[in-house]
């Protein structure tokens, strides 16, 4: 049938439904990738006030294949949200929208108690930050669950093997406890 005739009646009819059929029609749109201004909007809207994770979880979605700047600031602050399930998605979704402060966001992510929040956060954080910095966080980041994260996702993307890596981190580890050597 005519597609942007049964877009048009979801839309219309999209409220009145229970939460399992809204979610259908989000993935719908997600699905057909139906960017129209309107539908967007009522996403937008999902996201941004909606109390039900799941409908904010299928909206996040929605934004990683349709770019909407309004959308980056409410998918940031889910990553901060008490629910795992939620930040998980931001931090896989945040990863279209490039900016140093996604980038300093996803540092903080890296570090969360969940495994996928992690995960997500340092494959994002991979597409997003150049192969020097994130080479440097790895060294860095104080948190053994971030580094392993990101040193199984680095040598998955072939940025640097387990070999290179234990020599930088033995040299930096060297320079650490040289410096921490006063010469009298």
């Amino acid at each position: 049938g005519n597609q942007e005739e049964l877009a048009e009646r979801l839309y219309e009819e999209m409220d009145t439904y229970n939460i399992n059929l809204q979610k259908n029609i989000i993935n719908h749109f997600n699905n057909t990738m139906n960017d129209e201004p309107k539908i967007r909007g009522k996403l937008l809207s999902f996201l941004q006030h909606d109390k039900d994770k799941e409908l904010v979880i299928v909206s996040t979605r929605y934004f990683s294949k349709i770019i909407e700047p309004l959308a980056k600031s409410k998918i940031m602050a889910n990553l901060a949200s008490d629910d795992w399930e939620v930040r998980a998605i931001s931090a896989k979704v945040i990863a279209q929208y490039p900016g140093e402060e996604t980038i300093d966001q996803l540092r903080v992510t890296l570090t969360d108690e969940n495994y996928y929040v992690r995960y997500n956060s340092a494959h994002s954080f991979l597409k997003l930050a150049d192969n020097e910095t994130v080479i440097e966080e790895a060294l860095t980041n104080s948190d053994p669950f971030a580094r392993d994260i990101l040193l199984y996702l680095m040598n998955i993307e072939g940025i640097i093997s387990i070999e290179k890596y234990e020599e930088l981190f033995n040299q930096k580890q060297t320079v650490e406890s040289i410096e921490g050597v006063v010469l009298i």
